[in-house]
């Protein structure tokens, strides 16, 4: 509101203005004379902006300048053509504004003064340009926070001022201000490194560093490899043995049968060979001979099972030692079942 109040004084300073004033020449103090025809040209165009009629204020002040150029009239020229639309042309406007005979009222300190303000307001009307490349070209761009797309190959225009311009490429960011000025077109380059991180050469000795190869859309087992070696060789994953199970399952049952067998030795012979010894005192030959088919019979089993314990026991050792001294002892042993007349058991076969 206020800038329309003082284009119309400006006008009306025009057509109070004496005839005389009107005259193509300048006076003593060096300020133009404006005829009395670029006077009327002036505040019809005046007129026309205030109905924005912006096409008929641009031709009204373009035939009072073709009489003759005043600063006045430039700066009301580009005025007409920032509202139109015609930012580029405004600008060529503005820029003479300076340049051409200055008219005694308004002054020129005020003509400037509506001259900066102007160009503020053809900075906030007409939007410039910015021209955007991306390194790499798949990287996702966003203005202003809206939604990221992808790295236009066009100049995007924008309103002129200060924009925010985002860059996203394989979960790497950043983030710049770009300043666009008026019909211009700003370049703006975002470039990403988005190579592998490298591993460090020294890392803690505790660290391992897994690495995973991908064939034909399979993943190969994951190897492990230790980075303080200066060349690292791949340590082979060992695999777990079947031996250590083993061994001390049959070492268990070696000490089980033994166990059982000094038990019996204990609890059933010792009473049996005690009843056989009382059989004998008596001279009863009927129990003493049954008793010692007893005995017999049992220092059999017993025997069995102290030799079975001592069998087991002493395997169930040697897998233990062979699982213990041998990475490959798993894949050389072999657990055979066995079966003959007098009995079945469990075998293992070995190769050193």
């Amino acid at each position: 509101m206020a800038s329309r109040t003082i284009t119309v004084l400006l006008a009306v300073v025009l057509l109070l203005a004496p005839t005389s004033l009107f005259a193509q020449n300048v006076d003593e103090d060096g300020f133009a004379i404006v005829s009395e025809a670029q006077g009327q040209l002036n505040a019809e165009g005046i007129q026309a902006m205030q109905a924005e009629d912006w096409v008929k204020a641009i031709r009204l002040f373009t035939s009072a300048n073709d009489l003759a150029e005043l600063n006045l009239t430039y700066l009301n020229l580009g005025r007409a053509l920032t509202r139109a639309g015609r930012c580029e042309e405004a600008i060529v406007a503005y820029d003479k504004v300076l340049d051409t005979p200055k008219v005694r009222e308004p002054s020129p300190d005020l003509v400037e003064k509506k001259l900066n303000d102007y160009r503020v307001e053809l900075a906030k009307l007409c939007p410039g340009k910015i021209a955007i490349s991306c390194t790499p070209p798949e990287m996702l761009i966003s203005i202003d926070k809206a939604a990221a797309v992808p790295c236009p190959k066009d100049p995007i225009t924008l309103e002129a001022g200060q924009h925010s311009v985002d860059g996203d490429a394989n979960g790497k960011k950043l983030s710049l201000k770009v300043t666009v000025a008026p019909i211009a077109t700003t370049d703006v380059q975002l470039a990403l490194d988005t190579s592998a991180d490298v591993v460090p050469d020294k890392v803690a000795k505790d660290d391992k560093v897994k690495t995973i190869t991908i064939k034909e859309g399979k993943v190969d087992d994951p190897k492990v490899t230790d980075p303080n070696v200066s060349d690292p060789k791949v340590i082979p994953e060992t695999a777990s043995s079947s031996l250590a199970p083993w061994g001390w399952t049959v070492l268990g049952l070696g000490g089980a049968a033994l166990a059982t067998g000094l038990i019996l030795e204990f609890t059933v012979l010792q009473g049996t060979v005690d009843d056989l010894q009382t059989a004998s005192g008596s001279n009863d030959v009927a129990k003493f001979n049954s008793l010692e088919s007893d005995l017999s019979s049992q220092q059999g089993i017993n025997l069995g099972l102290y030799i079975g314990g001592g069998v087991l026991v002493t395997t169930g050792i040697i897998l233990l030692a062979i699982d213990a001294n041998s990475e490959t002892s798993a894949a050389n042993a072999l657990f055979v079942p066995w079966a003959a007349a007098h009995g079945a058991g469990l075998g293992w076969v070995s190769r050193f």
